[in-house]
């Protein structure tokens, strides 16, 4: 019953979609148009699931897995669509994480994936002695993505997910930022006065730009960021 009653659907949303496909052609159809038109109302995701037959048929497939053929009638003026049947919703991939820069503080990494149209990415990190993962960014259609406010010659592992047509895959790379450079900090000596301490840190910019800074007061003490 479902699957008639998506036939019935998709078959009124594509003659709609007829109509307007001729009105926009001044009464005449074009079947390429038409297919252009069922990417943009989103019954199928990107010319990735249109196949051209080659005899002036097409085969596309829905977003639900749905196979239907079509074609142009014998006289030209219409579009006749056949419903083919049930078929498997091709899967997002991650082909591959790749690590384009990195550097004492960031990490830059690009991400291959395949039946990926329209896909969202979403990107988290932990440092490697970590339990719980940071998301960086949620949901974006960026497959390049820089991770910031790093720390420097730690390793990190960082994980992609991937999530295209309800389903969703992910992968996790490790990656060491740099060392800092010698010379990049210079800490002087400490100074107490009036039972504080003191200690000048010079940061050497024409060897080390953006560099975070943090202390802490005592073995147990938090962070605190200059």
């Amino acid at each position: 019953m479902a699957t008639e009653r998506y036939k019935e659907e998709i078959k009124e949303k594509m003659e709609i979609l007829k109509a307007n496909t001729m009105i926009d052609g001044n009464g005449k159809i074009n079947i390429q148009d038409f297919l252009n038109n069922l990417i943009e109302e989103g019954i199928i995701e990107s010319s990735d699931d249109i196949t051209n037959n080659e005899d002036g048929t097409y085969t596309i497939t829905t977003n639900d897995g749905y196979i239907m053929d079509i074609s142009k009638s014998e006289n030209g003026t219409d579009i006749e669509i056949e419903y083919v049947g049930k078929g498997e919703v091709s899967e997002v991939k991650i082909n591959s994480i790749k690590v384009i820069s990195k550097t004492t503080n960031s990490i830059n990494v690009e991400v291959d994936a395949s039946n990926s149209s329209g896909a969202k990415y979403t990107y988290s990190y932990k440092k490697e002695d970590e339990e719980e993962y940071h998301i960086a960014k949620e949901k974006t259609e960026e497959k390049i993505y820089k991770y910031e406010n790093l720390e420097a010659n730690k390793v990190y592992n960082i994980k992609v997910e991937v999530e295209n047509r309800g389903i969703k895959k992910e992968e996790i790379i490790n990656v060491l930022t740099e060392e800092l450079p010698i010379g990049a900090i210079t800490i002087g000596e400490v100074v107490w006065e009036n039972g504080k301490a003191k200690v000048n840190v010079n940061i050497n910019k024409e060897i080390q730009e953006n560099l975070r800074l943090e202390y802490k007061i005592n073995e147990g003490g938090n962070w605190t960021t200059i």
